[in-house]
């Protein structure tokens, strides 16, 4: 009986391991995904290529294991290690940016903090305010 149990605890592991890693692989939805997040950096931040590249392949990291996150509960281990994976993945594309970058970068999260706490669009504000004074 407990051969049978070690056997069976084996095989579960080597299941959840094997499908954690077909996971892996992007769907062309996740590719699709990461593309737009990728456009976005790039159209706030004017990206060099390089940075382009770097970005594209650790946001397509990214969204695969938020995808994967999805599928788990917060207690599940796993859930914890591809959060810790997420968490270092935005610290990494960080580091690729320049300074004035990550101040864009930071200031855009805010405005979207702002704008998800107040119910307003900060963005459309400004854009309404500058047209308004342009008149």
């Amino acid at each position: 009986m407990n051969k049978n149990h070690i056997f069976i605890s084996i095989l579960i592991v080597f299941l959840a391991i094997s499908t954690f890693a077909y996971s892996q692989t992007p769907t062309t939805a996740q590719k699709n995904k990461a593309s737009k997040y990728t456009q976005q950096y790039d159209q706030l931040l004017s990206l060099t290529q390089n940075q382009k590249q770097e970005i594209q392949t650790l946001v397509l990291k990214q969204v695969i294991y938020i995808d994967n996150q999805k599928k788990l509960t917060p207690t599940d281990a796993q859930w914890l290690t591809l959060n810790q994976e997420i968490i270092s993945i935005k610290e990494q594309i960080k580091q690729l940016l320049s300074e004035e970058q990550r101040a864009t970068l930071q200031e855009s999260i805010n405005r979207k903090f702002i704008n998800k706490k107040t119910g307003k669009d900060l963005n459309q504000e400004q854009t309404s305010n500058t047209s308004n004074s342009n008149l």
